[in-house]
């Protein structure tokens, strides 16, 4: 972090590591300048100039009182008398002033998104993982460069930072690098007095710690290790198992000859994009996810919602290029039967003669006709269901589709499942359980083979 190269830094450490300590530590060393010399690296030293003297610390409302460990690690890292704080009509220390010209102030994950809009920041810390909404409102604040702290135990909200912070290390615009993050990590050992570098724990009381945790809690708050997926509703879905880079020989030899059977599904959105998914069944009775629209990260668009004619103009372009028959297309039950002007999506979409049936929504059956065609690696029961690489949003979906959790360790995981990337997850419940099933062709079926593309 002191180097100063990363916008973002997540400290996405075990419990009991000191982590809080640490972030006070590193933001006092920028303030006051490096107390050892184990802060000798080049932002500790000095502050690029276009920083504006201002930082912020963000946190849950809990941790914010003259107990709580904010205020418990600043009287124990900054020097003494070189700073004020002033509650300034909050219940909390809201305003800090240093003698070395910086300000800072203390917001809570409780405030409206608007408050944290306005000033111009240099320095973000979050202590335990913000909402997502809030961290974007304060990264747009570092106009003049800048840095964002995440110091965080990596339970349950934490699964944005990972997937969107952390999966895209950095961002690519006209050959130069942007926006660089990077994760360091801390395991509980490296506390211990047996095991670790000037740990203070005894190995015994860790043990003893760890070995009640929660089974599900354990790789964040012992190892550190984000859990966000824990609560999957695929949990035996894997790349190396189920995503195909290319057919294997004899779905290529069918997928040329034409011998499969094909489906496709769509749920319309009111805002957002469509899901669109294409799926072929071959004579084995393997269905493999062949197409999909849109094949940009579905997952990272708020809106973009198109007219039904240009989504049939989708689905037709891309058919062509299977030049096969499709034995059905399924709708999702509830928006492609929601009426506008006395019209439905699948009354429009049959006026461009696609003819839709409508989806089963029977969650929990569907969740168990997926997971029976994913097979079960460790009793050998091979997977009947793929994805072809290409089919990214699909492959996101059955990633990222989990049940809804909750900070409250009392209620643990729901069994209601995250609307949050259901979409392609659910177009693919709606053609399973319509029955993704080979059905062979009374004759003969000459295809052009797809061009590599959305289709292959």
């Amino acid at each position: 972090m002191g180097g100063g190269e990363n916008q973002i830094v997540v400290l996405s450490f075990a419990n009991g590591v000191g982590k809080t300590a640490a972030v006070f530590a590193m933001l006092g060393a920028i303030i006051w300048g490096p107390p050892t010399d184990v802060f000798g690296f080049p932002l500790y030293r000095k502050v690029p100039a276009s920083w504006p003297k201002v930082f912020r610390i963000v946190t849950e409302s809990e941790l914010v009182d003259d107990s709580g460990p904010i205020q418990t690690e600043i009287r124990k890292w900054w020097p003494t008398g070189r700073y004020t704080q002033v509650k300034d009509r909050k219940s909390y220390n809201h305003h800090i002033v240093a003698d070395t010209g910086w300000i800072g102030e203390v917001l809570t994950y409780e405030q409206a998104t608007s408050a944290f809009e306005g000033k111009t920041v240099a320095i973000t810390v979050f202590i335990e993982p913000p909402p997502r909404d809030i961290f974007y409102a304060c990264l747009a604040r570092q106009r003049m460069g800048g840095i964002c702290i995440l110091d965080m135990t990596p339970l349950y909200s934490a699964g944005w930072v990972k997937d969107e912070l952390l999966d895209t290390p950095s961002v690519i615009v006209d050959g130069k690098e942007y926006g660089k993050s990077v994760c360091l990590t801390a395991d509980i050992e490296e506390a211990c007095s047996t095991h670790g570098e000037n740990g203070i724990l005894d190995h015994d009381n860790i043990m003893q710690i760890v070995s009640r945790y929660d089974q599900d809690e354990v790789e964040a708050r012992a190892h550190g290790r984000f859990m966000h997926l824990t609560g999957r509703v695929y949990k035996s879905f894997t790349r190396d198992l189920h995503v195909w880079d290319e057919f294997p020989d004899y779905h290529s030899e069918c997928f040329s000859k034409g011998v499969y059977s094909l489906y496709m599904a769509v749920d319309p959105h009111d805002r957002k994009p469509a899901a669109i998914g294409w799926y072929a069944v071959f004579p084995n009775q393997d269905a493999v996810c062949v197409a999909e629209w849109p094949d940009y990260d579905f997952h990272r668009v708020k809106d973009g919602n198109l007219p039904v004619k240009m989504y049939a103009e989708i689905i037709k372009e891309t058919e062509k290029e299977f030049a096969h028959d499709i034995e059905a297309r399924i709708i999702d039950p509830h928006f492609g039967n929601t009426s506008k002007d006395g019209r439905t999506p699948k009354d429009r979409f049959a006026d461009e003669e696609l003819y839709f049936i409508n989806g089963k929504g029977a969650i929990q059956l569907g969740h168990s006709a997926v997971k029976e065609l994913l097979g079960i690696k460790e009793l050998g029961i091979r997977p009947k269901l793929y994805f072809m690489a290409h089919c990214k949003n699909h492959i996101y979906g059955m990633e990222h589709y989990a049940y809804a959790e909750t900070k409250d360790p009392s209620k643990g995981t729901s069994e209601r499942a995250e609307y949050l990337n259901d979409d392609f997850p659910s177009i693919l419940k709606y053609a399973v359980l319509n029955g993704l099933v080979y059905r062979e062709s009374p004759q003969p079926i000459i295809l052009r083979k797809p061009r590599q593309g959305r289709a292959t």
